[in-house]
């Protein structure tokens, strides 16, 4: 993990009642809301929309409680450089301050 290159810290939301035993426990925050239960293969499109909730209201939680910035990343994402980087486009967003909540799809 390149975090602690760059200097960031880092944790996982919890959507699934068994992530405390795969990742260091002080990294794991519970999600708020719909408690999710082995997501794989159960629910559909209304877990999925659970999910996306969750996700919301813990990075509002999560901003509002520290005022630290955040960067939300699913774990099949990857960044192949620093994308805090001057001249990377989200580095950049982010220094500009101009923004509450910025959305890359």
């Amino acid at each position: 993990c390149a975090a602690a290159r760059l200097g960031l810290d880092w944790a996982v939301i919890a959507n699934e009642d068994t992530t405390d035993q795969e990742v260091e426990e002080d990294r794991v925050l519970p999600a708020v809301g719909d408690e999710m239960f082995r997501l794989i293969g159960l629910g559909g499109a209304s877990k999925l929309k659970n999910i996306g909730r969750n996700k919301l209201m813990m990075i509002l939680q999560i901003m509002s409680l520290t005022s630290l910035d955040v960067v939300f990343s699913d774990a099949d994402n990857v960044f192949r450089s620093d994308p805090f980087a001057a001249g990377v486009s989200l580095g950049d967003l982010i220094r500009a301050g101009a923004y509450d909540f910025i959305y890359q799809p």
